[in-house]
């Protein structure tokens, strides 16, 4: 049975003067989140924002997918309905190429695509598209529809969270077949949106610097300095751990007011010793990075004993040639 609204969509559609012509290349993507046929949904299904990082004012983006293999499709509408107080929808857009008609029309057995403006209201989105003629969409086809953005334009509580649903589960979103009846059972799965102060970035651990940088003598004190920061609720604690290939040992690092930067010192080794060593550190909200140069470590070799006499042997023979020289010159 033809519903009224199918017919109004249709006749909408169909009346449209711009109409696209087939273009058979089909646009290669998948869904990041796939719903099992038939459905469609939105992507990403959970919108975490942290306030510490995204402010009022900022914007994000949503795509909408389809999912059909029970029967083939003729026409489709979505109807999204969000929190107006939270949030405003700024723009919408086909996904297929150059944004003319949606990546689901580029799987059409031929014909153009009735594709109409989006219509953005105050508190919902309002999206459809249509196969024109006798063509159609077949189904076993999983393809986007369509992109919005949304504008954040209140901020959270301080010790709270906005929280919200994007909505697309209502009687205007559908799909029709090559017939004009609704495809059903359909699954309509939206998607939620939160925004708070609560802090779930880890600190940024900037590449450590070590004194002296090389040729490290035997006994000889390593000094270790980095930069670490964190904007949202401040770096608790950095520690640095260092190993001679036997046990891990772990030194706190000390905050320097004047350097800006994080401190620790690795004691004197043998000669020949190898140092491998990492830093790790907590912020405020317990949230934890690793600096340790992606899994490889900072390493470091302490120079052999019998470097330190050949240097002596190469300075003596090179201060014995140079007063030869110059013991010569002065003769002359």
């Amino acid at each position: 049975m033809v519903k009224n609204k199918n017919l109004a969509i249709i006749a909408l559609l169909l009346s449209l003067a711009a109409m696209v012509s087939l273009n058979l290349r089909v646009v290669q993507s998948n869904p990041v989140e796939p719903h099992q046929a038939d459905s469609i949904w939105i992507e990403p299904s959970t919108i975490v924002l942290s306030a510490y990082e995204i402010h009022v004012g900022d914007k994000f983006n949503v795509t909408i997918w389809l999912n059909v293999t029970s029967q083939d499709m003729y026409t489709w509408q979505f109807k999204l309905y969000y929190n107006t107080s939270q949030l405003t929808a700024t723009r919408a857009g086909y996904t297929g190429p150059g944004g003319a008609y949606s990546e689901w029309a580029t799987y059409r057995t031929g014909g153009g695509t009735g594709a109409v403006a989006p219509v953005i209201e105050e508190d919902y989105v309002l999206f459809a598209e249509s196969c024109l003629a006798d063509y159609y969409v077949p189904k076993g086809t999983c393809a986007s529809l369509a992109w919005v953005e949304f504008e954040i334009i209140e901020a959270p509580p301080e010790d709270g969270a906005l929280q919200s649903l994007l909505d697309i589960d209502n009687v205007d979103t559908y799909v029709l077949n090559p017939d004009l009846d609704e495809i059903e059972p359909m699954t309509k799965s939206g998607a939620t949106y939160s925004y708070s102060y609560i802090d779930n970035i880890p600190p940024r651990i900037a590449e450590p610097t070590q004194d002296p940088a090389t040729d490290v003598q035997p006994g000889q004190t390593v000094k270790i300095s980095v930069n670490v920061t964190d904007h949202e609720t401040g770096v608790k604690n950095v520690t640095l751990y260092y190993t001679n290939d036997t046990v891990w040992y772990l030194v706190p690092m000390e905050f320097n007011s004047t350097t800006g930067l994080w401190e620790a010192m690795i004691p004197g080794h043998d000669p020949d010793i190898t140092i491998k060593y990492k830093i790790e550190a907590y912020d405020n909200a317990e949230n934890h990075a690793v600096k340790d140069n992606a899994g490889q470590y900072y390493v470091y070799t302490v120079v052999p004993e019998f470097a330190s006499p050949i240097y002596l042997i190469l300075l003596t023979t090179i201060s014995i040639a140079v007063a030869v020289a110059f013991k010569k010159k002065f003769k002359t």
